[in-house]
């Protein structure tokens, strides 16, 4: 299955050396991107400073393993890296990144988007990775012995390609396309800005990369995508990233969800039952993590009095902001002021 903007096109690949992953899990060292520089392990990127910050690889398992990446790029880079026997999710939440499959055809995924991915052995894939500005990407590996035995997966409740991968190892061209929710960006979020040190700091980088997994196997299990769910079909998604998108510019003065259904063609609820189970989280729930955070932002980066910060995400009332903020951070906005 390939996304419906897929464009299948005879494409070449640049003349780059491809990088296996077993190399990459064999040396920690061993960096991902197009060889501008080549030194003792690690291949250098062109176009971006200091990337042995911006890109790291962990590995969980031996068949478990993440790369993650926030950096500010002046330019693209070039990324390939042949990995067949790997199941693949990948979560982008800023930038652009072009996806090529030699002699097959290519996919643009352009800001907030997830990616699931399996790979024929012998099919070259590149990553055209960046351009100008932030990027900010995870990308899983899963073996398909530790999906079926150690998460105790049964592939027959995936599509046909993923089960058949998961069976036997051997993988087809599975490129599908989905919406980052918000549950997903605020997990790879956490992940970005893990605080912990040490052997924690791994534990909670562990257990957030299992959250994903969690989702992205629940959204792309037969279920929901051949069960006939109505938030599969392609025009209820598009009214539903239509009505995120609403939400996300109005959070200050939300539209009822009436109104919210109007505005997008769809009632009001289908649109609440939908919503739910696209985002993994009520309408009402999403505007009020968008509060929370732009309040937690405005508290920490300025001098703004709480009841202002209460008024400017949508509270007429500084109590009923600062319950909402208890409840949602465990601590009071003075006591977060201080904390930061």
């Amino acid at each position: 299955m390939m996304p419906a903007d897929f464009k299948s096109q005879s494409l070449l690949l640049p003349d780059i050396d491809p990088v296996e992953i077993d190399a990459i899990l064999a040396d920690p060292n061993f960096l991902i991107g197009n060889k501008s520089r080549y030194d003792r392990g690690k291949i250098y990127f062109s176009g971006i400073d200091n990337v042995g910050q911006a890109v790291s690889f962990i590995s969980f398992d031996d068949g478990f393993h993440m790369a993650l990446a926030d950096y500010v790029g002046d330019g693209d880079f070039i990324c390939r890296v042949n990995s067949p026997d790997w199941l693949k999710f990948y979560f982008r939440i800023e930038g652009r990144n072009t996806i090529v499959f030699d002699g097959v055809g290519e996919y643009c995924a352009d800001g907030p988007r997830c990616m699931v991915i399996t790979q024929p052995t012998g099919l070259e894939k590149a990553d055209f990775l960046g351009a100008e500005g932030r990027n900010s990407w995870v990308t899983v590996f899963l073996s398909p012995d530790y999906v079926v035995n150690k998460l105790g997966i049964d592939p027959d409740g995936l599509p046909g390609h993923l089960a058949r991968f998961l069976k036997t190892g051997i993988s087809d061209l599975y490129c599908q396309s989905l919406p980052l929710s918000w549950e997903m960006k605020t997990i790879i979020t956490e992940l970005m800005e893990n605080r912990y040190q040490g052997a924690i700091r791994r534990v909670h980088s562990e257990a957030k990369a299992l959250e994903l997994i969690c989702i992205m196997l629940q959204n792309i299990s037969r279920e929901f995508f051949e069960g006939g769910k109505s938030s599969s079909a392609p025009y209820i998604l598009a009214r539903l990233e239509e009505a995120r998108e609403i939400l996300t510019q109005s959070y200050g003065n939300p539209p009822t969800l009436a109104a919210l259904g109007r505005q997008v063609g769809v009632n009001r609820s289908r649109l609440a039952q939908d919503f739910k189970t696209h985002f993994g989280m009520t309408v009402y729930d999403y505007v009020t993590n968008i509060r929370m955070k732009q309040a937690s932002e405005m508290l920490r980066n300025s001098r703004l009095s709480i009841g202002y910060v209460a008024e400017a995400v949508g509270y007429t009332y500084p109590r009923n902001f600062s319950q909402a903020f208890r409840r949602h951070f465990g601590v009071s906005p003075r006591t977060a002021r201080k904390h930061h």
